[in-house]
């Protein structure tokens, strides 16, 4: 049923797997996992689709499909991967708080967020402030973000949005709470410090990673070399 195959909603170390299309028939949905009881697992969509999202916000907190994930458990690491979904969240906050909202509210530790494609549509419904928002992951850290896409609309309206991103719309890459430009410029003072060129090709993996997980940058074409 809809309830087992999304997951269990408590947070727990779980593997589960989507076995029909779902659809959520726009009914208000409870984000799986939050701040005080972080979802741990492993979610698997198997390539199946979530359609007729719902959500309403109306206060703040870590909001999106899943609101707040942790791979930093020493059971597992929590992986989501391989799913659409598609439908409509409006924020309706009626007093000045944070608000996080992706498919992924909040995703720290090494948590995998794999293959996802969304089509939500966001729709700022109030005035009030902050809001953190992004077509995938709210705020991030240490998380690795991969083939992933959005093509849904993010319509601020008069709204005062803190940060926005078609990927990632806060990430500090686990760096001393840094945000992600701030981690970005720690490294490249890094890497123009160091003189060992692996240690410099490591430090411009890190720094490229942060970039590609923002959305801010995204490759259009690589070229390939066919060796025989």
């Amino acid at each position: 049923d809809r309830e087992s195959a999304i997951n269990d909603r408590k947070g727990r170390t779980a593997r589960k797997r989507s076995k029909v299309l779902i659809d959520l028939e726009n009914t208000e949905f409870t984000p799986i996992g939050n701040s005080s009881k972080k979802y741990v697992g492993i979610f698997d969509g198997q390539g199946y689709s979530i359609n007729n999202f719902k959500m309403t916000i109306s206060k703040g907190g870590y909001y999106g499909l899943f609101g707040y994930v942790d791979g930093k458990d020493t059971a597992g690491k929590t992986v989501i991967k391989n799913f659409t979904i598609n439908g409509n969240v409006t924020t309706a906050l009626t007093s000045k708080t944070d608000s996080w909202y992706g498919v992924v509210g909040r995703a720290d530790g090494k948590t995998e967020i794999i293959n996802v494609q969304s089509s939500v549509n966001y729709t700022a419904g109030d005035t009030y402030y902050k809001k953190f928002v992004g077509g995938i992951v709210g705020q991030t850290g240490d998380a690795t973000i991969s083939k992933c896409s959005f093509d849904g609309t993010l319509d601020l309206g008069n709204s005062s949005v803190d940060c926005v991103g078609g990927i990632a719309a806060y990430s500090y890459n686990g760096q001393d709470n840094l945000t992600w430009a701030e981690s970005y410029d720690k490294l490249i003072a890094e890497i123009k410090a160091t003189s060992d060129p692996a240690k410099r090709f490591e430090l411009m993996h890190q720094a490229e990673n942060i970039l590609m997980s923002t959305g801010a940058i995204c490759p259009v074409y690589y070229y390939t070399d066919q060796f025989m």
